[in-house]
């Protein structure tokens, strides 16, 4: 007997699904926030798997990039590459200058710094020569050694092959033009002090710039060049003794 409202074959409303029933065809169950399940309306299906990988544009478009950041790179990098040995070496005459400073106010003798204009070799040595031995050939190693045994400390030195020092000029009061600064030989009781000093009797050396057993020196200023005219003044502060180097200037060829 049927029921008013029943269709014939069709399962009643709210009547549980068939065990026998494709749940295949059902689609997928999807979890949301409060614990609430629901079935989306789209059936279960394979994921879609997006290529891997560039495309030709982007790989274009990225070297460009490469190509730009290191056109505008490179430049800056090169100079300062060329840069670093003057910088090295005017760093170097700097220490050498602030050791002579510090050598006489120690030992209580006035210190010189010597350097051979647009040459490389340089010196630190006493301005007043102890007594120590003659200056005959014979007696260079005794008296090097004997200065060593005192106390006295003497450098000798040059710059890198690239480099050189400058030539110091002065204006002449007379024509207002500037002109070279006198070269002299050290004397051979000087000499007698420095191992190895048999190249240097020949050489010229700017005067000499002397500190003081008080931490005063001469106001001088030394000039290092490279072999592309780059150049670095290292200045002597007088009063002081302060030694400062300043930047790098290119000098102006004629």
């Amino acid at each position: 007997m049927r029921r008013s409202g029943e269709v014939s074959g069709c399962p009643k409303l709210g009547a549980p699904p068939s065990p026998s029933a494709d749940r295949s065809s059902l689609p997928p169950v999807i979890h949301g926030k409060g614990g609430r399940s629901f079935r989306s309306g789209r059936p279960a299906g394979p994921a879609k798997v997006s290529p891997v990988g560039f495309t030709l544009l982007e790989v274009i478009v990225v070297l460009s990039i490469v190509v730009m950041v290191a056109s505008l790179a490179w430049p800056p990098l090169m100079r300062y590459v060329r840069e670093r040995t003057i910088r090295e070496q005017a760093h170097l005459v700097r220490i050498e200058l602030a050791a002579a400073r510090r050598r006489a106010i120690d030992a209580g003798l006035v210190y010189q710094f010597r350097y051979e204009p647009d040459g490389r070799r340089f010196l630190v040595l006493p301005h007043d020569r102890p007594d120590i031995g003659s200056g005959s050939n014979s007696s260079e190693e005794t008296a090097a050694a004997q200065a060593a045994a005192d106390g006295i400390e003497v450098v000798s030195g040059e710059l890198a092959a690239s480099c050189r020092f400058g030539v110091l000029k002065a204006q002449n009061p007379l024509t207002h033009a500037e002109q070279a600064v006198f070269t002299e030989r050290l004397p051979e009781e000087w000499l007698t002090l420095v191992p190895d000093s048999q190249g240097l009797r020949e050489t010229s050396w700017a005067p000499a710039i002397c500190f003081y057993s008080d931490g005063t020196a001469d106001n001088a200023t030394v000039t290092i060049l490279d072999a592309e005219d780059r150049q670095i003044e290292i200045t002597v502060r007088g009063l002081t003794g302060t030694i400062e180097a300043g930047p790098i200037r290119q000098e102006r060829r004629l």
